[in-house]
């Protein structure tokens, strides 16, 4: 049996890792046909993560298997009222409540198809005291059809930089 180890950081511990994250990141995006997309270039992912690495509650969960880096989840808070730029709004019922936003959920290729990307969600969400998870998800991926299968539902569109996704919801807590 395989050990696996879910080492859970704050802000300041993810800006601190942010170079190897990214080598991470860059790994689980390549060959994706999303991945080409400047929104999904080093730099980009490096200033946005810089950014959000200062947000409210935000956490990052760094999977490890056997020592080695497998994958990550990361997110923050949005706080009642706030919701994802460049996206129309929600149904005020959601607005209203505070919400937790996965920014990142990421799989190395070589780590794929053993059910972790779940288990590392699950991780990620446990015990959280906002009343939804929210994502935002390319359509017609196989990512998107496994937030679906997994209970999530699109509550609106995003658009700005980079593919139009959809804003998903999962009421919490989330059951692996």
């Amino acid at each position: 049996m395989r050990s696996r180890e879910y080492v859970r950081l704050n802000g300041g511990q993810a800006l601190e890792i942010l170079e190897p994250l990214t080598d991470v990141y860059r790994e689980i995006y390549d060959g994706e046909s999303y991945g080409d997309d400047a929104l999904f270039s080093r730099a980009q992912f490096k200033a946005r993560t810089s950014a959000q690495c200062r947000g409210q509650k935000f956490e990052l969960v760094k999977l490890l298997i056997d020592g080695r880096w497998a994958g990550f989840s990361f997110g923050l808070q949005f706080p009642a009222g706030a919701w994802w730029a460049n996206a129309s709004e929600p149904p005020r019922s959601i607005l209203a409540l505070s919400k937790f936003a996965v920014i990142e959920l990421g799989i190395r290729p070589a780590y794929r198809g053993q059910g972790l990307s779940k288990r590392l969600l699950a991780n990620i969400l446990g015990g959280r005291d906002e009343a939804f998870a929210t994502l935002t998800s390319i359509p017609g991926t196989p990512a998107h059809d496994m937030y679906e299968r997994w209970g999530w539902s699109k509550v609106t569109t995003v658009g700005g930089e980079g593919p139009k996704m959809d804003a998903l919801i999962l009421p919490l807590p989330f059951a692996e």
